[in-house]
């Protein structure tokens, strides 16, 4: 399996998040930045723009999406959206452009960062 940093378009990953889970989103991005990922995230990115624009925009042009996944994510819409808008020309995920990451990750992270 390739590296997400093997390949220089696939460098630039949307966070995908539900409401509740904003500030576990700036932290995984944060970490993806200093990883040298360009990240896309809703609270840094989009304000006072139209979201589903800009998601558009930015899937078209490659982007990967990573999907943080809680129960607050499987019961938003909005969110199912995004995580089926990166899979529409790729229901196999052949090309990888959906990288999921589960609720387990946020405690472990709280954790270690006491």
């Amino acid at each position: 399996m390739d590296s997400l940093q093997d390949d220089p378009s696939k460098k630039v990953l949307l966070i995908s998040r539900a409401g509740s889970d904003a500030e576990f989103a700036a932290v995984v991005g944060k970490v993806l930045e200093e990883a040298g990922y360009a990240v896309i995230l809703q609270q840094w990115d989009f304000a006072n723009r139209s979201f589903i624009e800009r998601m558009h925009a930015v899937l078209a042009e490659g982007a990967r999406v990573v999907a943080l996944l809680s129960p607050e994510y499987f019961r938003s819409d909005h969110c199912q959206a995004e995580w089926q808008s990166a899979l529409a020309g790729d229901p196999l995920n052949t090309m990888s452009r959906l990288v999921l990451r589960s609720r387990f990750a946020r405690r472990r992270l709280a954790r270690n960062m006491r």
